[in-house]
């Protein structure tokens, strides 16, 4: 307990009693102040702790998080397992599509999906001029593409192209096409066909035969087979189709499940029905060039712009909404749902800036002034395209994009401050890298497989993930690279 101050006196802690203060000797005032400054020189020096500064607005306390946040949540340890796996990327098999011309003519709008896990496995790739193909591929024991005699012709561009809601033994494709003025109109397309059968042993042997023989120096390299005994099959249907004149389709975004189509165009933003009726068209100031409807929330979808505009669109309310405003045109947008508090959107600009941003702190600022986002991805290399290669694995926190210089680099998420890719390809020839797509879930392996007793002992059966990627062969025609892990 402190001792209780006496005017005219003070307490000695060490006699524990008071003294009369003296004008002279050792109970003076001058002789009091000497011997406490000197028992305070003698005290440890107590290490001084560091005061943690708040942040001081709700933009500054997400960028810290993100940047300082070291919390090892599953989520975090499988990310960065994946960048580990994804390091050893490397091009496993090269087939190639055609030799008719060069990959420069026929591939440079080139969109493409692939079906995976429990699929028997399936790939859509468009090509120049609206050529669409159907094939069937497999990822092992070895990577291979053959034929299925599904081909059809839109007369104009494809620039968005995907997979629906399908079943085992039915498949939809659903896309946008970008129309050629008074002659062909801008429209979106939705095609139904039987799912392809399982292969025969006899169609395993040709497929093993054809494939050449593996390198120990380089990849395997082929051609798309016409050995699969069963290409004839029935007739393409087109379920559904709608169509604008004096429009130009960019971009589209499908939820089956809930009844809900997203597309973007030249005039803005329109919301269709899974059977293409149109619901409304909503206008803005800008063409929309990228479409991606949330997972968490399907009616909500985002949007990026020409201007740089990324805004959020409600079907509900028939409103976007400005969100942020980035540097250049936005080539192409995805929701990071999975990612921290999983309000965070990635948006890829025409001038390679790739920009990550929160939906809970909007920052959209006076026209053409740019705002500032969440967190900067850098490395990546583009111009003036609009359709590169750009992909993104939600589930590993990945994204993956080709530049203008013909490489494609992947970046991840999931390490706080790290913002350069932690993995470049070797250059692809002289382009183009038109598209690109994560399969972290191969098809599983067909049963003729099984059946087959004189399989090689290098056929792998491990059903690697890996990444495939649209890109020139070595001899400058359009092929289909299969980059798988290589440990």
């Amino acid at each position: 307990m402190p001792a209780q101050e006496i005017p005219g006196y003070y307490f000695d802690e060490e006699k524990n009693r008071y003294f009369k203060v003296m004008p002279t000797g050792p109970h003076s005032l001058a002789a009091i102040k000497a011997r406490k400054a000197a028992k305070e020189e003698q005290k440890p020096q107590q290490p001084s702790k560091k005061r943690k500064v708040s942040p001081t607005s709700i933009r500054t306390f997400c960028q810290w998080r993100e940047t300082q946040s070291q919390l090892q949540t599953p989520t975090c340890l499988m990310s960065r397992g994946s960048r580990f796996l994804f390091r050893n990327l490397a091009v496993d098999t090269e087939i190639q599509l055609c030799n008719r011309s060069s990959a420069l003519a026929e591939c440079h709008s080139t969109c493409m999906d692939f079906t995976s896990f429990p699929d028997n496995g399936e790939a859509v790739v468009s090509f120049a001029g609206g050529r669409l193909i159907r094939y069937g591929y497999q990822c092992d024991p070895f990577f291979q593409l053959w034929r299925t005699g599904f081909e059809w012709n839109l007369r104009s561009d494809i620039t968005s192209l995907q997979f629906g809601q399908s079943t085992s033994t039915q498949k939809t494709v659903i896309g946008t096409s970008l129309g050629q003025g008074g002659l062909s109109p801008a429209q979106i397309w939705r095609y139904s066909y039987p799912a392809l059968p399982a292969i025969s042993t006899d169609d395993a042997d040709g497929l093993s035969n054809q494939l050449s023989a593996s390198s120990r120096r380089g990849p395997r390299r082929g051609f798309v087979s016409t050995d699969v005994c069963w290409t004839a099959g029935p007739q393409i249907l087109q379920d559904y189709n709608y169509n604008r004149t004096k429009d130009t389709f960019w971009s589209s975004s499908v939820d089956d499940a809930h009844n809900t189509i997203v597309l973007g165009s030249e005039k803005g933003v329109t919301h269709l029905t899974s059977d293409l009726n149109c619901v409304n068209l909503t206008r803005t100031k800008s063409a929309v060039f990228a479409t991606k409807l949330l997972e968490s929330q399907p009616r909500i979808s985002w949007i990026g712009c020409r201007n740089g505009d990324v805004q959020l669109f409600d079907t509900r309310t028939r409103r976007s909404t400005p969100m942020f405003r980035q540097s250049s045109a936005i080539t192409h947008l995805m929701p990071f749902e999975r990612v921290s508090s999983g309000n965070q959107v990635l948006a890829a600009g025409m001038d390679g800036s790739l920009c990550l941003w929160d939906a809970r702190v909007p920052s959209f600022v006076r026209p053409n002034h740019e705002s500032r986002p969440l967190r900067k991805l850098y490395g990546h290399v583009n111009n003036h395209h609009r359709q590169i290669a750009f992909d993104v694995e939600p589930t590993m926190n990945l994204v993956a994009a080709a530049g203008s210089d013909h490489r494609l680099r992947i970046w991840s998420l999931s390490k706080p401050g790290d913002n350069e890719p932690f993995w470049i390809s070797e250059k692809f020839g002289d382009g183009p890298v038109p598209a690109a797509k994560f399969m972290t879930s191969p098809p599983q392996i067909q049963d003729a497989w099984s059946r087959r007793n004189r399989n090689p002992p290098e056929y792998s059966y491990r059903r690697s993930p890996g990444i495939f990627v649209c890109a020139p062969s070595v001899d400058g025609f359009p092929a289909i690279q299969w980059l798988a892990i290589s440990l």
